[in-house]
């Protein structure tokens, strides 16, 4: 997925947006069908109407689809379900419809988290669902409630940076440090992670 986004920022001079929305501000479609193309998903997102939403009749056509680049290996029985979400909300790299670039993330892209896995929520991979950043647990693995970053690893979960470059971040990781982490412009300097 990080080379699938760096090769959409490429072609495209940003980041894909979290969702694109219709003229009322409703999601309709996720950025994780943004990028089917560069994950060798042309077909897909060649059947896909972007003039209907996410669940409208067309695309329910494809709600059976499964796109493993959308499933962690080592998560069972995920089905149709992502386990890679973004975290959207003000001040993160998914601030909302509206695209990010590579220079808009301050803190530096090998120091800022993009995307996060999660096993609890169940987000069908064309949904425009994500977690979102002012309603999230800031503890990896932690309850259920509020959902926050959690994976079946031991220790931890693995996350996307901005660079493209994976990282598998452990439980006992600060909530402060990793909400820092979300951010693109807090100037935080959160050290080693």
């Amino acid at each position: 997925m990080g080379i699938a986004l760096h090769n959409y920022h490429e072609e495209h001079g940003c980041f894909p947006p979290a969702y694109l929305a219709d003229e009322r501000g409703r999601p309709m479609h996720s950025w994780r069908v943004l990028i089917l193309p560069w994950l060798d998903q042309r077909a897909i997102y060649e059947r896909y109407r972007l003039d209907e939403p996410w669940d409208g009749p067309n695309n329910r056509e494809l709600h059976d689809l499964i796109v493993s680049a959308y499933a962690c290996p080592s998560h069972p029985e995920q089905g149709h379900a992502t386990t890679y979400a973004a975290v959207v909300g003000p001040g993160t790299a998914w601030g909302g419809s509206g695209p990010m670039t590579l220079g808009d993330i301050e803190d530096g892209p090998g120091g800022t988290i993009v995307l996060v896995e999660v096993s609890g929520p169940s987000i069908h991979w064309m949904e425009p669902g994500d977690l979102r950043f002012d309603r999230m647990s800031f503890t990896i693995n932690g309850s259920a409630e509020p959902p926050g970053v959690s994976s079946n690893h031991p220790g931890g979960a693995n996350m996307l940076l901005g660079d493209g470059s994976v990282r598998f971040i452990k439980d006992g990781i600060e909530p402060a440090d990793l909400r820092a982490l979300l951010t693109v412009a807090g100037g935080e300097d959160v050290g080693e992670f």
